[in-house]
């Protein structure tokens, strides 16, 4: 479901770029950008209203199992599937990798993540799931 392609966009990440440092806690208003970003990309992934509230819970379930150093590395992941998804050019994607270290992040730093994600997406799914079904909400 919505995790597998996080997952995917994780490994992808993981696969083509090293580096190294250190990276600061998520304020309120950034973990709310966050979850738009996460909701955004799980849309994207299936854009119609009845997945509303699939990806509504996707994003606040990420914001839950991960904790606010994690969820900074998870959303660059983020943004790279939902600039994909949209099209965007190589240049903006690099842009992207480009940030992701000059905000001290690293390769470990999203292996970890990506690992973590292993291990809770199945739950996440679980608890999402009922949304699925229309006649749930």
């Amino acid at each position: 479901m919505r995790f597998n392609i996080a997952a995917a966009a994780l490994a992808a990440f993981t696969l083509a770029f090293t580096a190294s440092a250190h990276a600061q806690s998520a304020d309120a208003q950034r973990l709310r950008e966050i979850s738009v970003m996460i909701f955004n990309v799980c849309h994207a992934s299936s854009p119609n209203s009845a997945n509303d509230a699939v990806c509504a819970c996707a994003a606040g379930y990420m914001g839950g199992a991960l904790n606010d150093r994690e969820l900074e590395v998870f959303s660059y992941a983020a943004r790279l599937a939902l600039l994909e998804s949209q099209g965007a050019s190589q240049a903006e994607l690099e842009a992207v990798i480009q940030e992701f270290f000059a905000a001290g992040y690293t390769i470990n730093d999203l292996e970890a993540v990506e690992a973590k994600l292993s291990i809770v997406a199945a739950r996440g799914d679980a608890i999402c799931k009922p949304y699925e079904d229309r006649n749930m909400m």
